[in-house]
């Protein structure tokens, strides 16, 4: 983990993470998705009675101007193979209904022992809601970037890396010293010494 270290390894370290969380996002959105799909083709449909209906309102501002939003209550009740079940959930995003009209349609379909059709999860029946989700384009757009994200930082990661190893410099070998002729002839007393002691330093590389 020597990449880590030196002056970049704090930035390394950061990118690092960032890629991690890019991960992260990008499965949960892969998790969203794939919910979404076996709702679409998994859940089984049947008949419910609604049982009570009231609303939750609130307002918000939406392009300057105060827009008043009404969240439903919702209870119904349903049967599947023989057992009668209850429910809450109208569906798996945000059922908030912005404005009067929006309520007051809501409120007509789904009025006091109005019968309307509920989807259930046969693995779980309780696992129940009134609208099937259409496409879920957010969760798509969440898994692509989180991928792209932590793809482009891993990117930048291995470029850290690969150029960290290529930009050190081998060490330098030290070259052995030159020996002048007059230095090795026969009759000077200390050739025998600079012939080992050359010999060690050669030996030493």
């Amino acid at each position: 983990m020597n990449w880590l270290r030196g002056p970049l390894g704090s930035i390394r370290i950061v990118l690092l993470l960032i890629a991690g969380l890019g991960m992260l996002i990008g499965m949960h959105g892969w998790q969203i998705h794939e919910r979404f799909q076996y709702i679409k083709t998994g859940f089984h449909s049947t008949q419910a009675t609604v049982e009570l209906l009231e609303f939750e309102q609130s307002s918000t501002a939406t392009k300057g101007e105060m827009v008043r939003v009404f969240t439903p209550s919702i209870v119904y009740r349903y049967e599947v193979d023989g057992r009668e079940l209850r429910g809450k959930r109208i569906d798996c995003e945000n059922s908030d209904l912005y404005g009067k009209a929006a309520m007051q349609e809501f409120e007509s379909r789904y009025s006091i022992d109005s019968r309307e059709t509920c989807y259930y999860d046969p693995a779980e029946p309780t696992d129940v809601m009134l609208f099937k989700p259409k496409a879920n384009r957010s969760a798509g757009y969440l898994h692509a970037a989180g991928f792209c994200v932590a793809t482009a930082f891993f990117g930048i990661i291995m470029m850290q890396v690969l150029t960290g190893k290529s930009a050190r410099v081998a060490p330098r070998r030290r070259a052995p010293p030159t020996w002048a002729p007059e230095d090795a002839g026969p009759n000077d007393p200390l050739a025998r010494t600079r012939q080992i002691y050359r010999e060690r330093l050669e030996n030493r590389d």
